[in-house]
């Protein structure tokens, strides 16, 4: 500085380093911390980025507080935004207590609702990142989180001072990771475009977002807490990339049928929220909008639908163009026609990532602007529709559900009311015997009883649904559902639920005390008196009988199941009791298993004779094909649950042969490809390409990812053939089933193609053989999940019955439990699930999804069964 600089200007320049020194410094812009803008073509942030961005910003700014909620499946941490003004964050917890108690709707008074109302402020979710190859919502959130701490405009300060945000960066953190990784390590090479190897979730790809009932993966059950325990939210915005072309987003109204359990408030909130996003893309001349199309409104399961049976408004928006790549589209004419729900069309021309992006943002901001000048509304609706909810309860039957604990499987029945604890219903459970409607029950036996402020829920998971048969015109053929129609849990998880047909009375109630956790009864072992112990037997008629099998096993215990019913100590016991001679250390395994998986045991003084299975310890391998494959990443989720040794296998292995040596049951949902997949893809609408998120098809593959993508080849399936006659237990399931038929030349015909008959998922009953090794343990009558499934006409003679056919049937009257069918007499008697000997081993189909998003407990033990008894060999102890 020159000596001669006056006074005056050192006081100043001193005057203004102190004041910006007192000044908080900026937040950082996404791209200062990323090196791009998130929107850029040809740009990805994966889940590390974003997390480390938002860990960044959190230290800068006093507008957002940073929460880890968990763990994903592959263990990234999750987080939660909570981004208000700074006089709210003050008093968040303060806030989060009146959004429970409107949530609630119980005694409160609505005057007293309204006034915390005006207290409150409206809890708004935005999420992004569910399905990771749309990529473009797991990048808005980036945007909007730097835009809703910095901007200072009037709508933001308007929309921070009467909304609190609950920001999820990414509901599948791995899936991020995957996708851009995947994306950006390719991009630029002569492999760019090459598809994703894997499920962009571990277990349910494009199915994580079928979870939000049935709370199987961490992801899900992390929000859902959330959701249901902390924030209460009266808004939730699921952000999806599938519009129908050539329209640049679907937001709502939703296309029909309703669902008669949603409240109407829900509905109408929904249809308001989505004319306020109407007129937010009119009003910034956003074209291609468009409503009532394709989703609609009578699924429970999704991560917007899940609520509105929690009295939650929820949005779902898909916005086109789930690729960073840009694009030209050209439409014709008939593209370019508006109509009601679709009065501004969109007419085609240049695409940028950048366009899909900004969307999403007029989406949120529609929604933020919209809670912000209605936040006492959307709170005080809230508590309405809970008061409402609760009332009903008091004055509709069915008055509650009564869930006994002494019939079979109570393991399953604990597990299903533990995820409706979970899901936001209270559960009671009974202090001491009590009599409702004419009939006693013991003390310790669970209730959930309808009045309640999410009473619809429990109307969902327990009444079965009834899809309307609405037809395409007077006298026409009907309109096919646009998902499932019938999701029954209680029907599924073969739960028994006994409706209270009058109202509880107020001394019974008080018998009943609310608890955060149900555990089955008691595991114990019933011991011989004065004798010597010669074997455990434990009952199979429940799941947890497999895991135990698993476990004793994986102990090195021998394990047998009863192959005949026999009285053993002057007790019967059914075929399939599982057996367990002993040796040293035996006792004590038994006992500890049982304690700690709540199993009844039974001690014996003699072995027998008598005729058995003895199982093995075993090695299950499912086929995993390249891309991945939703039934087997379920399949493999209920593996490891019930305790089996798994190994994914692929079409190298396949190829290689040699099948036995590496499994003992091989299971395929879908069968392996024969010839080869290396060439391109097909391209899309407009000019994207046919690789991977619309970009080129690449110009060469990765050793190890043509190896995957070249066909099992003829070779191939004689490996198959080989692994069943060496002894080996091949299981088809889903799309595996027909060309096993064909492999395998079984005597089989499948009845439901080229048919009237239809029926997209609903809940059937069977009947069951339970005299077949394959579905011991099970009830004759039990309750299936089919969803585009198989029936098939079969031969008495392979070539002879003793060597196989069906051991489920359709009945010989109407199978629907919960959805929807038409024709349902082309599936009477007809088979369900066969096996067949064939060589040493065996051969099984499921013609229904035994596994479907791992939800229909009660068929599960039908695939143990297969697995466990059709490697196991004859035995005879004396």
């Amino acid at each position: 500085m020159n000596r001669k600089t006056p006074v005056f200007l050192l006081a100043l320049l001193l005057f203004t380093a102190l004041g910006a020194a007192g000044r908080a410094a900026p937040v950082t812009s996404p791209k200062a911390y990323l090196g791009f803008t998130p929107g850029d073509d040809y740009k990805l942030a994966n889940y590390k980025q974003s997390f480390g961005y938002f860990k960044k910003i959190a230290g800068e700014t006093g507008r957002m507080k940073l929460f880890e909620v968990g763990k994903s499946a592959m263990g990234e941490p999750m987080l939660l935004a909570v981004i208000s003004s700074e006089a709210n964050l003050a008093r968040l917890e303060r806030l989060k207590e009146i959004a429970r108690r409107l949530a609630d709707g119980r005694g409160t008074t609505d005057d007293q609702a309204r006034t915390l109302a005006k207290e409150g402020r409206a809890m708004v979710w935005i999420d992004g990142g569910m399905h990771a190859t749309e990529v473009g919502h797991a990048q808005h959130m980036i945007n909007l989180a730097y835009d809703m701490v910095t901007r200072d405009g009037d709508e933001y300060r308007k929309i921070r001072d009467r909304v609190v945000l609950l920001l999820i960066p990414s509901i599948n953190p791995d899936g991020q990771n995957m996708v851009a990784d995947w994306f950006m390590k390719n991009y630029g090479t002569p492999r760019e475009g090459t598809p994703l190897p894997w499920l962009y979730q571990k277990y349910a790809g494009h199915d994580n977002n079928r979870d939000w009932f049935m709370l199987n993966l961490p992801e899900t059950r992390h929000m859902t807490k959330l959701l249901y325990h902390e924030y209460f939210p009266q808004i939730v915005y699921n952000h999806h990339q599938s519009a129908p072309f050539p329209a640049r987003i679907f937001i709502p109204p939703y296309a029909d049928p309703m669902n008669p359990n949603i409240p109407p408030l829900v509905m109408r909130g929904n249809n308001l929220v989505g004319t306020a996003m109407h007129q937010r893309f009119e009003a910034e001349n956003k074209a291609g909008v468009i409503s009532e199309q394709t989703f609609s409104a009578w699924w429970n399961g999704g991560m917007r639908t899940t609520p509105y049976f929690h009295n939650v408004i929820g949005i779902l928006t898909e916005t086109a163009h789930a690729s960073p790549y840009p694009a030209e589209y050209k439409l014709t004419p008939e593209q370019m026609e508006p109509t009601g729900w679709y009065p501004n069309p969109y007419k085609g021309g240049s695409w940028r990532f950048r366009d899909t992006v900004d969307y999403m943002n007029t989406g949120s901001m529609g929604v933020l602007y919209i809670a912000a000048d209605l936040s006492e509304t959307f709170q005080f609706n809230r508590y309405l529709m809970a008061k409402r909810a609760a009332q009903q309860g008091e004055t509709e039957a069915p008055y509650g559900f009564i869930f006994p604990l002494d019939r079979r499987d109570p393991n399953t029945a604990a597990d299903f009311l533990n995820r409706m604890i979970l899901g936001g219903l209270e559960v009671q459970v009974a202090r001491t015997p009590f009599m409702q409607d004419g009939v006693t029950y013991p003390a310790g036996t669970p209730v959930i009883l309808a009045a309640q402020p999410h009473r619809p829920h429990l109307m969902d998971m327990v009444l079965p649904q009834k899809h309307p048969m609405r037809l395409q015109y007077p006298g026409g053929p009907p309109l096919k559902p646009y998902d499932i129609a019938g999701w029954t849990l209680t029907e599924q998880m073969g739960v028994t639920a006994i409706p209270m047909r009058t109202r509880p009375s107020a001394q019974t109630r008080q018998l009943f005390t609310r608890v955060e956790t149900i555990q089955p009864p008691a595991g114990h072992v019933t011991m011989t008196q004065g004798k010597v112990t010669a074997a455990f037997l434990l009952p199979h008629d429940r799941n947890i009988a497999v895991t135990a099998t698993n476990r004793l096993l994986a102990l090195g215990e021998q394990v047998h199941w009863l192959s005949e019913d026999a009285a053993i100590d002057g007790v019967a016991h059914p075929a399939g009791t599982v057996f367990v001679p002993t040796k040293p250390g035996t006792d004590e395994n038994v006992r500890r298993i049982a304690g700690e998986l709540r199993f009844p045991a039974r001690a014996i003084s003699r072995l027998g004779p008598m005729k058995t299975l003895r199982l093995k310890k075993l090695r299950v391998g499912t086929y995993d094909p390249y891309g991945g494959n939703m039934p087997q990443g379920w399949t493999q989720y209920v593996l490891e649950q019930f305790g089996f040794a798994h190994v994914p296998l692929t079409n190298p292995d396949i190829r290689a042969g040699n099948l036995k040596e590496k499994v003992d049951v091989l299971i395929l949902t879908t069968f392996p490809n024969v010839i080869d997949r290396r060439a391109s893809g097909q391209a899309g609408p407009g000019t994207l390409g046919g690789g991977f998120l619309g970009g080129p098809a690449p110009k060469e593959l990765a050793p190890e990812v043509a190896a995957r993508l070249q066909g099992i080849g003829d070779a191939g399936r004689e490996n198959l053939v080989a692994f069943v006659r060496s002894g080996g237990v091949l299981i088809g399931l889903e799309s595996a089933n027909e060309p096993l038929v064909n492999l395998f030349k079984l005597p089989l015909r499948e009845v439901t193609k080229d048919s009237k008959f239809y029926s997209p998922g609903s809940v059937f009953k069977v009947d069951v053989d339970p005299t077949h090794p394959f579905a011991w343990g099970m009830p004759a009558e039990a309750k299936i999940f089919f969803s585009d499934g198989a029936a098939w006409e079969s031969s008495v003679s392979f070539p002879s019955a003793s060597q196989g056919g069906a051991f489920v049937r359709y009945p010989a009257t109407n199978p629907l439990v919960s959805g929807w069918i038409i024709g349902d007499e082309v599936i009477h008697n007809k088979a369900a699930a066969v096996e067949y000997r064939i060589g040493a081993g065996r051969v099984a189909l499921f013609g229904f999804d035994v596994t479907f998003r791992a939800q229909p407990h009660q068929g599960f033990l039908l695939l143990f069964n297969a697995m466990h008894a059709g490697a196991a060999q004859p035995a005879t102890l004396n």
